[in-house]
């Protein structure tokens, strides 16, 4: 498997190099007989103002497309020389990366169209790239370079919109740099501009970076007054995530520079009486105000609270949807509601499978957008070959070493994805094992506890205060036992040795009229230092005493030997008692049930442990005398020391 993975990874990596090889020479014999007739020949008729239009409808909704329509465009606009188009292809490229997360991307294509128009004469074509070179600065960190376009914008200026927004972004940087008096003042300037009396939105934001500068200035008086303002700007109109992100972090500010709930809890409630609120920030300051409530004991108005969110829970996100169940759990479990708890715990991990769905999506998109990326580069690559005639034989070796070499990355990515992927699913798959081997052993538990108090039972009934005194004090001993290792996946073999002989004297105090046994025990077992599975061997002899012995007529006899040989330890657990197909016989219905499934479990945990820990334990179960009266039963278990 190994060497094959490899040859495979070979071949790929050779298929791939001469597939860019056969490429080159594609694109060398198409220069050779002639180059495009342009466009118009090649996309059905369509323009490149309209293939531009298609693609940038389908950004949003369908980015993949989108690439597949740019990488076209790319194709005519590189070889008809065409840099307006150029630049806005690169220019929506780079808002579909910038969309996806792909920052460096996104910056890198926004620096490729702002290289193509600013040596345009017209300056308001420069604006708009401006502006996303400075906010993708910004998000990046990238502080100085992100001013620095901001300032430009401003100084270019004559779109008032754009201008004001570089404006902001001004203000912004200077809030990043801690630089808040200056960014007063340039928040300042856009509220003294024309257009500000007239754009609430704009006021709303302005008002809320206030918020921050006066709360890092320690003026809270002036800082909760800005907030309220920014709160009374919002426009009663059905409202973007981009228009409450300033507010958000205004309120953020506020709320890390209060102790005090209430406030923080008013502070959230203003905002959700706001008009036109997007109902995924309904619903997350919903949580939050529910959050608070219960960090300051009041369960029922943080259930309202709670409550209020399902009113918009079919129209959210699936990430907060489980955001709204995880927190109704969490309330409902200190309310001591524990069966709601656990159905809405149930709808948490419901509504989480369906978040990572999603991120899986995403993922795949994502690997699906940067191959057309990569498609656009190669192709622009190309292109480049075609114009260097003279160089066609060093482009095209250039060419294929870095095609290798992105196939070679792309390889071993997959790769890696690939171990980390098999080795999450053996990781889920032994806990699954490791889950079922527990369910085994505590099913175990009750059918042993059932049974000693029927005995106890037994000498209550025959008013043996005596002996069910005695029973009580050696059966509350056995159960310390039985419940110490219950929680153990391993315990000492000494430790179950002593189990077993402490479960023989119980068993025999209440069948002493059925059977004699006689424990066999090696005493050089006790130096051998061996962890085996607990409650491995009581089943087997709990299963000769209840089904074997108990039924015979006359005094059974039991024997259990434990002893090393080859390596290994070897437990006999022999009887002389019915044998098992007239135990079988003797049962009833629900009873031969359960002692049958009972047996499946003791034989499956048994394949767990082998399959888990790499064990070799091996079980014999045979009839001693078969074709008798009472043919009695052996079980052979052999236990390896190493």
């Amino acid at each position: 498997m190994r060497f094959l993975k490899i040859y495979i990874g070979i071949a790929a990596l050779l298929f791939f190099s001469n597939l860019a090889l056969a490429q080159v020479n594609e694109n060398q014999e198409s220069k050779s007989k002639g180059s495009s007739n342009g466009y118009f020949d090649k996309v059905r008729g369509s323009t490149l103002e309209q293939q531009l239009d298609r693609a940038n409808k389908l950004k949003s909704e369908s980015p993949i497309d989108a690439i597949q329509i740019l990488e076209d465009i790319f194709k005519d606009v590189k070889r008809t020389k065409s840099p307006k188009f150029e630049a806005e292809a690169y220019f929506l490229l780079g808002e579909i990366y910038e969309q996806t997360g792909q920052k460096e991307l996104a910056l890198n294509r926004y620096e490729s169209a702002y290289n193509l128009v600013k040596s345009s004469k017209n300056k308001r074509n420069q604006l708009p790239h401006l502006l996303a070179l400075g906010n993708i600065n910004l998000k990046l960190g990238y502080f100085s370079t992100a001013e620095n376009y901001f300032t430009i914008c401003q100084e270019v200026g004559s779109k008032a919109e754009i201008v004001t927004q570089c404006q902001e972004g001004l203000v912004d940087v200077s809030i990043k740099n801690k630089n808040f008096e200056q960014g007063y003042s340039q928040n300042l300037e856009i509220q003294n501009s024309s257009n500000y009396p007239f754009d609430s939105i704009l006021q709303s934001r302005t008002e809320a970076r206030n918020v921050v500068i006066y709360s890092n200035q320690n003026k809270p008086k002036k800082a909760k007054e800005s907030y309220d303002n920014s709160i009374k700007q919002l426009p009663k109109t059905q409202l973007t995530k981009k228009d409450i992100e300033p507010l958000q972090r205004a309120k953020e500010n506020l709320v890390q520079s209060s102790n005090s709930l209430d406030d923080r809890i008013k502070f959230n409630e203003q905002v959700l009486s706001s008009a036109g609120l997007p109902e995924e920030l309904k619903v997350e300051t919903e949580l939050q105000i529910a959050e608070l409530y219960i960090e300051k004991g009041n369960l029922d108005k943080a259930e309202e609270h709670i409550g209020n969110t399902y009113e918009w829970s079919e129209n959210i996100r699936p990430k907060q949807k489980a955001d709204i169940y995880k927190q109704s759990a969490s309330l409902k479990n200190k309310r001591g509601d524990y069966t709601n708890a656990e159905a809405d715990y149930s709808r948490f991990v419901e509504e989480q499978n369906k978040v990572l769905a999603n991120k899986e999506l995403e993922v795949k998109q994502l690997i699906q957008i940067l191959k057309g990326q990569g498609k656009i580069d190669l192709m622009a690559k190309d292109i480049q070959l075609e114009e260097k005639e003279s160089d066609l034989l060093k482009s095209r070796l250039a060419t294929q070493r870095i095609v290798i070499g992105l196939m070679s990355l792309l390889l071993l990515l997959a790769s890696v994805a690939y171990y980390f992927i098999y080795k999450n699913v053996r990781a889920k798959r032994k806990a699954n094992r490791l889950l079922t081997l527990k369910s085994l052993r505590t099913q175990m538990n009750p059918h042993f506890i059932f049974n000693a108090l029927n005995s106890v039972n037994n000498f209550v009934s025959k008013s043996d205060e005596r002996s069910a005194n005695k029973f009580l004090t050696d059966f509350s001993k056995l159960m310390r036992l039985v419940l110490n290792h219950s929680q153990k996946d391993f315990i000492a073999l000494d430790e179950e040795l002593n189990l077993i002989d402490l479960y023989l004297k119980l068993e025999h105090q209440r069948f002493r009229d059925k059977f004699t046994y006689s424990y066999d025990r090696d005493p050089e077992l006790s130096a051998i230092e061996l962890n085996i599975p607990p409650m491995l061997i009581q089943p087997f002899i709990e299963n000769a005493i209840w089904h074997g012995l108990r039924y015979k007529e006359e005094m059974g006899e039991l024997l259990v030997k434990i002893y090393k040989k080859d390596n290994a330890i070897h437990v006999l657990v022999k009887d002389n008692g019915i044998g098992r197909d007239k135990s079988m016989a003797l049962k009833t219905m629900s009873q031969s049930a359960y002692k049958s499934q009972g047996m499946k479990n003791v034989n499956k945990r048994l394949d767990l442990f082998n399959e888990l820990y790499n064990k070799q334990y091996q079980i014999a179960i045979n009839d001693l005398h078969p074709g008798t009266e009472d043919p009695g039963t052996e079980v052979h278990l052999q236990i390896p020391i190493t």
